[in-house]
């Protein structure tokens, strides 16, 4: 498993990711590769799997849960104690595949 905005984006760009879990209401602001795709919480202007050009966005956790569920994962929206909780860890968290 993984908490954190970081290590959860990588687990979901690699498709390593068996559930996704989200605080409800939390935005995360980041970028997506306009080649490959890939989801960051960084303001970096590369991709750092393809070296595409990230776009900024406001917020990337949709675009989190659509590339999770692309890859097969579930997804889940923790409302609530377990919302406050998760929001303290990051605001995002995955079961992984391995």
């Amino acid at each position: 498993a993984t908490t954190g905005v970081s290590e959860t984006l990588t687990a979901i760009n690699e498709k390593r990711v068996r559930e996704l879990m989200y605080a409800d209401g939390q935005t995360i602001p980041g970028g997506i590769c306009r080649e490959c795709g890939a989801v960051f919480a960084s303001k970096d202007s590369k991709c750092s799997y393809c070296s595409g050009t990230l776009d900024q966005v406001d917020d990337i956790v949709e675009l989190a849960a659509t590339r999770a569920l692309a890859g097969g994962a579930g997804i889940e929206q923790f409302r609530g104690e377990a919302a406050k909780r998760l929001s303290a860890a990051g605001g995002l968290g995955a079961f992984l595949r391995y």
